[in-house]
């Protein structure tokens, strides 16, 4: 049984202008659009074998008129694809909110709020994750439901003393639902500092949250060996250390009790520290990864990593290694389009 120890993540501000974080939205205008998914109803509605995009501008339109306001939502396509998959539904008494459910995932697709617009993409497996706060129970609960809609499966178990500790406010742009069960699970180590959080993978795919007393930082020392991935190319090594200071330094660590090297010809960092210590450097090391994944996710990457990318033969992800090289040749390439 595989088990992480975690410790703040995304809670602890990286980088500015993080592509994962969305900016707050409070407006008056959001409320509206996300009543009017509901409050919207199609008498009858019937689409056979018609294009994505043409279904979308015919709900859009519909929407208007069907709003006693003549407002409507408006609907946006956002996605590259220039063939685009066909909807064929016959729906009866339905608001525009599970119309856009059964029409996106008929077609592989997904919508989501952005302030006053909703916006249809391909899904990809991530989701924006708005919580308004509460108990971890019900965090779970709001996302076995977007996994649910998704036709996802999620098995997470919660203990009874761990489900009724208070998650604050979080807003997701773009993570996995797994991923964002384990920023939650970080974000609920700053937020209750005396109970150690712990996250299992089970066997199954089963997560299993659970709480305990904090246990004694004065364990014995260890050394253990990671490595830096895609991190170690798109941060130095002194954002990688620093980094991990803060987290110590908010765990209640000292930076002094351990030991920090870094062999750049390998990508591997030697860490000796407590286990409080190595679990802090874990998370971090995760959280940079994830860090590093998002910045790489332009048009621009996506065709270098493809020369890396899944053996469809073996079904081989890419390594390490791979990664590395792909991102060396992407900032080549912008090197000598900024040289030319």
């Amino acid at each position: 049984m595989k088990t992480l120890r975690f410790l703040p993540l995304f809670a602890i501000a990286l980088l500015p202008l993080s592509p994962l974080i969305a900016a707050e939205d409070t407006g008056e205008t959001g409320a509206r659009v996300e009543r009017m998914l509901d409050e919207i109803v199609f008498p009858s509605l019937n689409f056979t074998n018609v294009p994505l995009n043409r279904a979308i501008e015919t709900l859009s339109t519909m929407s208007t008129d069907l709003d006693p306001d003549e407002v409507g939502v408006s609907i946006l396509m956002r996605s590259p694809d220039a063939d685009w998959p066909t909807v064929s539904v016959h729906l009866h008494n339905m608001p525009l909110r599970r119309v856009l459910s059964f029409v996106t995932q008929q077609t592989g697709y997904t919508f989501e709020r952005e302030t006053d617009v909703i916006i249809v993409r391909p899904y990809d497996g991530r989701h924006k994750i708005e919580f308004p706060g509460g108990p971890l129970r019900d965090f779970i609960d709001y996302v076995s439901e977007i996994a649910q809609a998704h036709g996802e499966t999620l098995n997470v178990h919660v203990t009874d003393e761990a489900a009724e500790k208070h998650l604050p406010r979080v807003h997701f742009r773009a993570l996995t639902l797994q991923d964002a069960i384990q920023a939650a699970s970080s974000i609920l180590v700053i937020e209750h500092p005396e109970y150690d959080w712990r996250l299992r993978n089970q066997a199954g795919g089963i997560w299993m949250i659970s709480v305990s007393e904090q246990p004694s930082r004065t364990s014995a020392l260890g050394t253990r060996v990671y490595s830096l991935g895609l991190a170690g190319t798109l941060f130095s090594n002194d954002d990688i250390t620093t980094a991990m200071e803060i987290a110590w330094e908010l765990d209640g660590l000292s930076s002094d009790d351990v030991t920090v090297r870094i062999h750049d010809e390998t990508g591997l960092i030697y860490i000796r520290g407590n286990d409080a210590a190595l679990g802090s450097a874990a998370s971090i090391l995760r959280a940079l990864q994830s860090q590093a994944e998002a910045e790489l996710q332009g048009e621009e990457i996506r065709e270098v990593l493809e020369l890396y990318r899944r053996d469809e033969e073996t079904g081989r992800a890419p390594t390490d290694e791979q990664l590395r090289r792909a991102a060396e040749e992407l900032r080549l390439r912008r090197a000598a389009r900024q040289s030319n």
